[in-house]
């Protein structure tokens, strides 16, 4: 072998993968040490994501593949349906890859019942997601007031509680 040094009588072979990561993996810059990787232990990422799924923990993220799979419809389906539907908007990552949140899939989800189930057009369907919009809306104006109403009975309850 061309890599192999010969030290007097002895052929050596170059340092193994296993030795090199021993001796420069475990050094930080400034001279901390830091512990040597152990390739038997998960890395943090799986701990975490077996913690979330023992704690019944949801992820909080999802991949335009994962949700594409969650769905049964292709990627660029669902680039597509973004660009037709405001109400979808996934952020997107350092990277630049979209990430989904469980509201992102709650809206797929309803755009696909709505183009899939009931046969709305594309148009159709913006505009019954619209109108949700609007009818969800009311009811949070709604609930505003009615909680601006208890909160001044509230204090109403407490002056007299105090006038007494």
């Amino acid at each position: 072998m061309k890599s192999d040094k010969i030290q007097g009588n002895a052929m050596l072979s170059p340092p193994s993968f296993r030795t090199l990561k021993a001796k420069f993996i475990g050094r930080r810059p400034g001279g901390a040490v830091a512990t040597p990787l152990d390739p038997g232990r998960p890395r943090d990422h799986q701990r975490t994501q077996r913690f979330m799924e023992e704690e019944g923990i949801k992820k909080l993220y999802y991949s335009i593949s994962e949700v594409a799979e969650l769905l049964g419809e292709k990627a660029h389906v669902l680039r597509y349906w973004e660009t037709e539907f405001p109400q979808l908007h996934p952020r997107k990552s350092r990277a630049g890859k979209r990430i989904y949140t469980e509201d992102d899939i709650a809206v797929l989800r309803r755009i696909q019942a709505l183009l899939r189930d009931e046969k709305y057009t594309i148009a159709g369907a913006r505009q019954a997601l619209e109108e949700e919009r609007k009818a969800s809306d009311g009811a949070k104006k709604d609930e505003t007031a009615f909680r601006r109403e208890l909160l001044e009975l509230r204090v109403f309850l407490e002056k007299l509680l105090k006038s007494l």
